[in-house]
């Protein structure tokens, strides 16, 4: 009989709450979530760590969201520190790396804080995929790939910046290829470099292999112009005769 009253009063102790004595004598309290206590006898959770409240082990600790156990070992052997950027550290949950082509901030605690890294952009929430040629991201971020501006081109995938067309030339918003690049509108093209329209010439297109002699169009009457790349007819001025 005697023992069978130790039983039972062995299971009601094991299923109860852990708790402690703030003093002896005192009534017990249960442990709270910053520790754990064990033959009424309390313990604090690791730095950076917590314990459901009653918790009788110091095993019970678990790292904080944003933290992560680095030595993976339960007990006075963990040691809960930060999680490193590119990585997703949820509480109770082994650390976790970005999926490819993403970025974190350190302290991550939810997956879903992983955004795309510089040259790729969100297809959804969990796929970043690289920008088309034409397009560039610069920086980390959740943003999209923006078009390349005029007068420049890009001609790979993923990138972080857009190339310049060579000096004077431009380009269409969104080119894919050096080829695009124009020659501006005063200047003409020869082998691939853009050369200024002479005094007395001018050519108001882009693109051109020549330019256009002051004039042409009225052969009766000298022209003349002091502007070098000119872009505009009316750079052009009629000679008097005497």
């Amino acid at each position: 009989m005697l023992l069978g009253v130790i039983a039972v009063a062995m299971l009601l102790l094991w299923a109860s709450p852990a708790a402690y004595a703030v003093d002896p004598g005192m009534q017990c309290e249960i442990c709270n979530s910053s520790s754990y206590c064990f033959n009424e006898v309390r313990g604090i959770c690791p730095v950076n760590s917590q314990a459901p409240a009653g918790s009788s082990l110091v095993a019970d600790c678990v790292c904080n969201g944003g933290y992560y156990n680095q030595s993976n070992a339960p007990g006075y052997g963990h040691q809960c520190v930060m999680c490193e950027p590119g990585f997703v550290c949820v509480r109770g949950q082994p650390r976790a790396q970005c999926p490819a082509n993403m970025h974190s901030d350190a302290f991550t605690d939810n997956s879903d804080a992983c955004y795309c890294t510089a040259g790729h952009a969100f297809v959804d929430q969990s796929t970043c995929l690289a920008c088309i040629p034409g397009k560039y991201k610069p920086l980390p971020s959740d943003g999209a790939c923006d078009a390349c501006p005029q007068g420049s081109y890009q001609d790979t995938e993923a990138a972080t910046d857009c190339l310049s067309c060579p000096a004077n030339m431009s380009s269409p918003v969104q080119s894919v290829t050096a080829a695009i690049c124009k020659s501006i509108p005063g200047f003409y093209t020869i082998d691939g470099t853009a050369l200024p329209c002479a005094r007395g010439f001018y050519q108001p297109d882009s693109g051109q292999a020549v330019c256009l002699v002051c004039g042409h169009n009225d052969p009766a009457s000298s022209y003349y112009s002091s502007v070098e790349a000119s872009a505009d007819s009316n750079d052009c001025i009629q000679c008097h005769t005497n």
